[in-house]
């Protein structure tokens, strides 16, 4: 059989075939039932709409978190959090006694618990911010939080507990006197919900300083097999337009059915490397855009949506990504 599947793959390599697996997970038998309570962390079927903002402060859409797998750490079992076009931002995470865990950087830590009382203080891993590896730290790779308050909560007719945690080293690390310190709003079931679960955009990785511009993302809406929630409507979805023009990168035409042109805008920093990606989640072309103009052909793509995903080679830099609509 072992031959036979390999096999199988050497032909569709050799043939082209374009293999794609499907981002949606199902839990392993044995672990389904370890997840079907309110309590635990993440619920089955949980995912975390994720509405974004720009540099620019403009609505730039939405990003989709949710379980992908489950793995073996150290002889503990764990689901892995991330998102469809980003690997590189993965959280790995298990549960046990209203206490939820989180391996990185070959150790556990402590990532949350609900049963927290006011003024309680706990440690977790202090990670860099929105558009670096999830594993790397920041300046320093301490995360300390204070409960500074509780409060109940109802959505969609069910009652959570509701924290706020504060960054009690913020400011020590970050000499910026019109700063304030960074505050996570933490929901039972859910989980953070201002922004992503306890990372600060800010914070980039090995450096204690905190960039002049930002992106932002907080939950827009959250869902499990039994229960969903809309915070709000992400903006800037849906939006077809002619020409998109961020602040770095101009993209013409959208909607596109033979081809489309990229342009790194004067007062841009590049190079940048980019993907394309299908609805299903899958890579079907890349490259790297630099000064010169580029024009990607799209004759061999079908109609539907994508997104152009855009990773600087300045890590300094934050990733961009435009939802762009092939018709033909």
């Amino acid at each position: 059989m072992k031959n036979y599947v390999t096999a199988l793959l050497f032909i569709l390599l050799l043939t082209g075939t374009q293999i794609c697996f499907s981002q949606q997970y199902k839990p392993l038998p044995d672990t389904a039932t370890k997840m079907a309570f309110t309590q635990s962390w993440p619920v089955n079927g949980a995912q975390w709409t994720y509405c974004l903002t720009g540099w620019n402060g403009l609505p730039a859409g939405e990003e989709v978190m949710q379980v992908t797998g489950d793995t073996l750490l150290d002889g503990s079992h764990y689901y892995i959090l991330g998102f469809k076009d980003f690997s590189q931002r993965t959280l790995y995470t298990r549960f046990s006694n209203d206490t939820v865990y989180r391996y990185v950087n070959n150790r556990e830590y402590v990532f949350f618990t609900f049963n927290l009382k006011l003024g309680d203080v706990f440690s977790t891993f202090r990670t860099a911010g929105w558009n670096y590896h999830w594993e790397d730290s920041s300046c320093i790779s301490t995360l300390p939080l204070k409960v500074i308050g509780v409060d109940e909560v109802n959505f969609s007719g069910q009652t959570f507990k509701k924290f706020v945690l504060e960054d009690t080293l913020f400011n020590y690390l970050y000499d910026n006197p019109n700063q304030e310190p960074v505050k996570y709003t933490l929901i039972e079931r859910i989980g953070v919900i201002n922004t992503y679960p306890f990372i600060n955009i800010q914070e980039p990785a090995n450096n204690c300083y905190l960039p002049s511009d930002f992106s932002s993302g907080r939950v827009g809406k959250y869902s499990d097999e039994d229960f969903v929630h809309q915070f709000s409507e992400c903006e800037g979805v849906g939006i077809i337009q002619n020409e998109i023009l961020e602040e770095n990168i101009r993209i013409f035409p959208n909607p596109a059915s033979n081809s489309v042109d990229i342009t790194i805008l004067d007062n841009a920093t590049g190079p940048y490397q980019f993907k394309l990606i299908n609805n299903l989640g899958c890579e079907v072309y890349n490259g790297r855009l630099d000064s010169i103009p580029l024009k990607i052909d799209l004759t061999k793509h079908s109609s539907g949506t994508y997104f152009l995903v855009f990773i600087p080679e300045q890590k300094t830099q934050s990733v961009i990504s435009f939802k762009i609509l092939i018709s033909k």
